[in-house]
């Protein structure tokens, strides 16, 4: 049986990267930095790229959480060198 996924590859790992942030406020954690694969979500959230993207309320909950935890960081990590690092951990 085939499921059709339900959001964009985008817009998974902008709610992703939402959820493991309000997850790490419920766990008090300081200092965290969240690395994904994703350039675009990258540059969005970080450098303030808007453009007319789908997940536009996604970005800004995240732009908003971040406002509070300045300690929060976010960085980008090619896909091929985040498969080595799996592969040697």
């Amino acid at each position: 049986m085939y499921l059709e996924p339900t959001l964009q590859l985008l817009e998974g790992d902008a709610v992703a990267l939402l959820k493991a942030m309000e997850w790490i406020h419920e766990l008090g954690m300081q200092s965290v930095t969240f690395v994904t694969n994703s350039q675009i979500l990258c540059n969005v959230v970080g450098v303030g790229e808007d453009g007319m993207f789908e997940f536009r309320a996604l970005v800004a909950n995240i732009k908003h959480t971040l406002t509070f935890h300045c300690n929060i960081e976010i960085k980008f990590v090619m896909r091929q060198v985040n498969m080595v690092v799996s592969f040697l951990s």
